[in-house]
């Protein structure tokens, strides 16, 4: 009978490709872990991999072992996790992944106040593109995923939960050539380098700026790329570029005078990120009590937010 215990050595042999290495990964020796490959083998009464002296590659046979066992290991993964959830309440455990922008208004913060109620808490927090967050959700990596859903609600297979929408504005260094026209195009905003983080194609056109599409992964791409949202602001102090963000987290740069607000207002430019989770996975007490703060801190973002957008604006 094939075990759990067989596939996760194959499964160790697929990705190290080298027997040793593999042994090393799940804490066995080297004689063992040859005898659990062999005895599967054995088992179905074929050849998984071809031996070479420098390593291993999976045979025809393997290929398919591969697919199906990936499949019972995820299986047996979730088994564990939902009797986890039943007999401790799901209290114990959360991993989430953001994108930039949800990350820095509310999902860090959400997740210390998470801690302060809950300090035995073990999390995973990790920031990536809105399609990384979308793949760690898809492959259980993540219980749960913050970022933007305009393209993921499409998806058959993640439930999505749009958050408030906040508008944003275009900014710019105090004393950027653009803040003395009276009246500022599209044309006018294209002469500026634009620096931000990937954006799905679909709400590329909204945003005013260079941009460069990628039709592989539908994705448009700023003429300065980041990946952190910080790194904008250090940008634009220091050149004629711009950049578009809420006024919210440029707040204090406005206060000093250091940034100021492009004068070209576009009800097109607002955030639509929200939760993503698995159709047929269980959310743990731990996720919806997450899920309820950061809908709380939402609340608030959007009042802030909403008197900057009045402030600067006018």
């Amino acid at each position: 009978m094939i075990t759990i215990k067989q596939l996760m050595h194959f499964n160790a042999l697929i990705k190290q490709c080298n027997f040793r290495k593999a042994a090393q990964t799940q804490n066995i020796s080297h004689p063992a872990f040859s005898r659990s490959i062999a005895s599967l083998e054995e088992t179905l009464g074929i050849k998984l991999f071809h031996r070479h002296p420098r390593g291993v590659s999976v045979t025809v046979y393997g290929q398919t072992v591969e697919k199906y066992a990936k499949q019972i290991l995820t299986a047996a993964s979730e088994l564990e996790r939902e009797i986890k959830i039943i007999k401790d309440g799901g209290l114990g455990e959360l991993s989430v992944a953001f994108g930039p922008i949800a990350a820095e208004l509310t999902g860090h913060k959400a997740i210390g106040k998470l801690i302060s109620e809950s300090p035995d808490l073990r999390c995973q927090v990790v920031v990536r593109g809105w399609q990384e967050v979308e793949k760690l959700v898809i492959d259980h990596q993540v219980d749960l995923g913050l970022a933007e859903v305009s393209q993921t609600m499409a998806n058959p297979y993640i439930e999505t939960d749009p958050l408030i929408k906040h508008q944003s504005i275009i900014f710019c260094r105090t004393g950027h050539p653009l803040l003395e026209k009276e009246q500022i195009s599209k044309a006018d905003l294209r002469k500026f380098p634009l620096v931000m983080t990937k954006i799905p194609s679909r709400v590329a056109s909204h945003v005013p700026g260079r941009l460069f599409h990628e039709t592989a992964d539908d994705q448009a791409f700023p003429s300065i790329l980041i990946e952190e949202i910080s790194f904008s602001r250090q940008i634009i102090r220091e050149s004629d570029a711009i950049s578009i963000a809420l006024p919210l987290q440029i707040e204090t740069e406005l206060e000093n005078n250091v940034f100021s607000v492009v004068p070209y207002e576009n009800k097109e430019l607002f955030t639509n990120y929200g939760f993503m989770y698995l159709r047929d996975r269980a959310l743990s007490p731990i996720a919806k009590k997450f899920m309820g703060i950061v809908r709380e801190l939402e609340n608030e973002v959007s009042v802030r937010n909403s008197k900057l957008l009045e402030k600067y604006l006018l």
